[in-house]
């Protein structure tokens, strides 16, 4: 995204954002525990379905640790912890197959496109 001027006054509606947020930030802190035992369990999915024999429970297994890898990811990659979003940044990377810089650029449009049919 471009960098705009720094001079820019700030808006009320942006005010009241920064205000909101900081009542509710400790609402949003990571738990470690949860962040670090759904990616390792996705992350045992993925390479179970990868290699196993079985070429249905593969499907299952790869279909459901890439619909739940993603969601980690989505929910790593929006800055709430420096060390979560790296995290949702590598395992976007090994267990989805998606740069964190081509989904930021893509999440973000999506949100100032959101249902726009040409754009979203």
């Amino acid at each position: 995204m471009p960098v705009t001027a720094k001079n820019i006054p700030e808006s009320e509606n942006s005010v009241k954002y920064t205000a909101i947020k900081k009542r509710v930030k400790h609402l949003i802190k990571p738990n470690y525990f949860i962040e670090v035992g759904l990616a390792l369990l996705t992350f045992a999915m993925f390479l179970a379905g990868s290699f196993t024999n079985n070429w249905f429970a593969g499907i299952i297994l790869l279909g459901l640790a890439q619909n739940i890898g993603g969601w980690i990811g989505h929910s790593q990659s929006h800055s709430r912890d420096l060390f979560v979003n790296k995290c949702g940044s590598f395992f976007g990377a090994i267990c989805i197959g998606l740069s964190s810089r081509w989904w930021n650029r893509k999440h973000n449009l999506h949100h100032m496109f959101t249902n726009n049919f040409s754009k979203d």
